[in-house]
């Protein structure tokens, strides 16, 4: 993962710094129609991506530097596909040249056992690193991808993703597609049938952050090692792990300090863009969140405090989205290893996303996976756009 140091409002981050990797600058002076950069593993193609607003076609056959080439450039079609890389499917094209060059190494693909060895392709632009895995190479007809299908509709995007596995060639079976996922289609020729393309296509799996930062606070706080700051182009994640009150309310006292300077925190961060906090934040807001909760009352985690503290949390601007999606249901997200209380669903709902309010319109699904197992907790899941 590349890291990146930055200063949230008022506090450090503790990793150094790391180099840019691609020098954008520098590559807006040589040609200001560079607006990404691919890597592909296992590959020679480490190239700048381009894109001519108004003809589609000029980087088929011109070069970064604009001379006419048969070699072209790497590109995508500015009439169909955003240069944020935002779309559902963008289609990013080169040639594939008799010396290696440009795609040609796509075919690399063809062979099963380097497919399986190398999976990730590296897209760069100058905001942020966007990682995708390989799931598919395959030699289709030449049709214009992006004209066959109604991506606009999710019944588009669907026949999309069943028509890829029509095809011959190698997949990677535990990738599972969604209607929401963001999929590259890598696009070359076939030597000596021209109305073929050689495809290799990726899904987006991770997002690099602009900064990350350990801890927050003052000193009481950070050798907890319990706070994780992300920094993302519109929005903080916080990723925290609460501290328990303990038997015998040992610790109450610290909790309702750190959840003071936690709530002042978020609210700081909130002002310069939303927040997304989430994490085992070890209290059951409300009575419903529990199994019993007459017999845990005053016990660590649904004492009167903590719940008054959730309550001022989301008093401040902040909203609980499994409880605004689901304000009725009733589902837990931890049970207790002891007396079989998984199987009986004898639990608590102690893991949450929270959100800045204004964040809300954004969130399309909210959920808590009881199903998955492998741990006394069970994934909470959020959904945006």
């Amino acid at each position: 993962m590349l890291l990146r140091t930055g200063r949230l409002p008022g506090h450090e981050a503790t990793l150094p710094p790391v180099p840019q990797e691609i020098d954008f600058a520098a590559l807006h002076e040589e040609n200001p129609e560079i607006f990404s950069w691919i890597k592909v593993d296992g590959t020679q193609i480490d190239y700048p991506v381009l894109c001519r607003v108004g003809d589609d076609a000029y980087y088929h056959t011109h070069t970064v530097k604009g001379k006419k080439a048969v070699a072209g450039s790497i590109y995508i079609q500015a009439g169909w596909n955003k240069q944020d890389w935002s779309d559902f499917h963008t289609v990013i094209y080169g040639h594939n040249m008799r010396n290696g060059s440009m795609f040609a190494n796509l075919h690399k693909f063809e062979k099963k056992k380097f497919f399986d060895e190398h999976d990730t392709i590296v897209i760069y632009t100058p905001e942020k690193k966007l990682t995708y895995t390989i799931f598919a190479a395959y030699k289709r007809d030449d049709a214009h991808m992006m004209k066959k299908y109604d991506y606009a509709t999710e019944q588009g995007r669907q026949a999309f993703i069943d028509d890829i596995y029509t095809h011959e060639g190698n997949f990677r079976e535990e990738v599972k597609l969604t209607t929401d996922d963001h999929i590259i289609s890598l696009a070359t020729c076939v030597g000596g049938e021209d109305d073929k393309r050689y495809i290799v296509q990726a899904v987006l799996t991770k997002e690099e952050p602009l900064s990350v930062v350990f801890g927050f606070g003052d000193d009481i706080h950070r050798h907890e090692g319990r706070v994780i700051t992300a920094e993302y182009p519109d929005f903080y994640l916080v990723c925290c792990y609460t501290p328990n009150s303990q038997d015998g309310l040992k610790r109450l006292d610290y909790r309702m300090q750190w959840e003071d300077d936690l709530r002042a925190y978020l609210m700081e961060l909130d002002r310069t863009k939303p927040v997304v906090y989430c994490g085992d934040l070890n209290v059951a807001h409300q009575e419903m969140d529990l199994k019993n909760p007459k017999t845990n009352r005053m016990n660590p985690g649904f004492t009167d405090q903590e719940r008054e503290k959730m309550t001022a949390l989301l008093a401040s601007g902040f909203a609980d989205t499994f409880r605004t999606l689901h304000p009725e249901e009733i589902t837990y997200s931890w049970w207790s290893y002891r007396f079989h209380a998984r199987e009986k669903n004898v639990g608590w709902r102690i893991d949450y996303f929270i959100v800045s309010r204004r964040l809300l319109p954004r969130v399309t699904g909210a959920a808590i996976r009881t199903e998955v197992y492998g741990s006394d907790h069970c994934p909470v899941v959020l959904e945006i756009s």
